[in-house]
């Protein structure tokens, strides 16, 4: 028997200057942070609004341009809010998408063992009325995307993903972020059409 794997997924990989990323991690160590049940996440949601973080996001806004003009998208996307997340050892993140977003973004700021891990099911998944059991570790396309310090990786929002446990003595440290439609969007001549407009606001809890 034969078998082979069909109709890949892309996500794309960016890397950072050693300048900004050194700037961006001294000012991310120094905010503040919220426990959350599996580790800790910026108290402000918008860093994004925070001036030592600019060239950083200015520079996630340069490589979603690029990742939308690959796709050729019409209408054009912009960062809607960015958060940080402070791992310790033993800590993880649950499985999850990025709701009120086109595409998303991962930003490393440290090297880790932790892995952001992808995963959809297979079209082989068949509901449990069909099947005594399912071996769903096999029938799930899974990819493990390394922890590297200084890299990009922009995805599609609704991608399922999750963080596996984070090991080193050093904690782990990323940024994230959201996208939106911002402008004129569609076809208004169509019925199938807006204006949106995206409101840079500073948002703390």
């Amino acid at each position: 028997m034969e078998n082979y794997n069909i109709l890949p997924q892309t996500i794309y990989k960016f890397y950072c200057d050693q300048k900004i990323l050194d700037k961006s991690l001294e000012h991310i160590k120094n905010i503040d942070y919220k426990d959350m049940e599996f580790n800790s996440c910026s108290k402000d949601r918008m860093i994004n609004n925070h001036r030592e973080l600019n060239e950083l996001h200015n520079w996630f806004q340069s490589c979603v341009n690029e990742v939308t003009h690959d796709l050729n998208f019409k209408d054009q996307l912009t960062i809607t809010q960015s958060w940080s997340t402070r791992s310790t050892s033993g800590q993880w993140h649950h499985p999850h998408i990025h709701q009120y977003s086109i595409i998303s973004g991962v930003f490393y700021l440290t090297d880790s063992n932790a892995e952001t891990c992808f995963s959809i099911p297979s079209i082989w998944e068949l509901p449990n009325i069909f099947c005594h059991s399912i071996d769903r570790d096999n029938t799930k396309i899974d990819h493990r995307n390394k922890t590297e310090k200084g890299c990009l990786i922009i995805f599609p929002s609704s991608l399922p993903h999750y963080v596996n446990e984070h090991y080193d003595s050093d904690p782990r440290y990323i940024v994230s972020f959201n996208t939106f439609f911002n402008g004129s969007m569609g076809n208004l001549n169509n019925f199938a059409g807006a204006n949106l407009k995206i409101i840079k606001h500073e948002l703390y809890s």
